[in-house]
């Protein structure tokens, strides 16, 4: 499972993944993302949207410090034995987070990393 973040024309971008990969494998999340549940989703054939990602986990709407947590706790057990170098993007749309929150999810799960 994929979710698209939807281009500067949401029902153009949308019409796009529909195209591609069918509209009943296309699920519209918001006004700005759409989900793709296709196995052999390709980003590098997308024009219109602009980021997409692999869905990990599904959380209820809730608090930022509940989904906050939940992040931490999936991927300290993801990664907890991981020797090698890690990107992480995070990213929150239709959510009113402050960027320094994000940030700060960010920082807390590499140091926590760092002492494992």
């Amino acid at each position: 499972m994929y979710i698209a973040i939807l281009g500067r024309l949401p029902a153009l971008s949308l019409a796009e993944l529909e195209r591609l990969y069918g509209s009943r494998r296309i699920q519209r999340i918001s006004s700005s993302t759409a989900q793709i549940d296709h196995p052999a989703f390709d980003f590098d054939r997308l024009g219109g949207s602009q980021k997409a990602g692999r869905v990990v986990m599904t959380l209820p709407a809730g608090s930022w410090s509940t989904v906050n947590k939940k992040i931490t706790q999936h991927y300290l057990k993801t990664w907890q034995h991981s020797t090698h170098k890690i990107t992480l993007g995070i990213s929150v749309y239709d959510w009113s987070i402050k960027p320094r929150d994000i940030q700060a999810l960010g920082l807390a799960l590499k140091q926590q990393l760092r002492q494992h």
